[in-house]
């Protein structure tokens, strides 16, 4: 199983370390690719279990644009 370690940096600052790692899906058994089809009006909910070190920023796209939570989709 791939730990991601291989994305990891450490960096010694003030005899502190400080380590980074590249982003890493936590849940990988949940986010098996599925066609969502729901009734108009219905709210559906996409998750995206992920960790890193700083904690990433995770951006949905449709068609290649942003999509955030309060837009709609038909």
């Amino acid at each position: 199983e791939d730990d991601g370690l291989e994305d990891s940096s450490a960096e010694i600052e003030n005899d502190q370390v400080y380590i980074s790692r590249g982003p890493y899906w936590t849940h990988t058994q949940r986010m098996e690719k599925k066609l969502y089809a729901v009734p108009a009006g219905n709210t559906v909910k996409f998750r995206c279990p992920a960790m890193g070190s700083p904690i990433p920023t995770i951006h949905w796209l449709k068609n290649g644009r942003e999509f955030r939570g309060e837009h709609r989709i038909g």
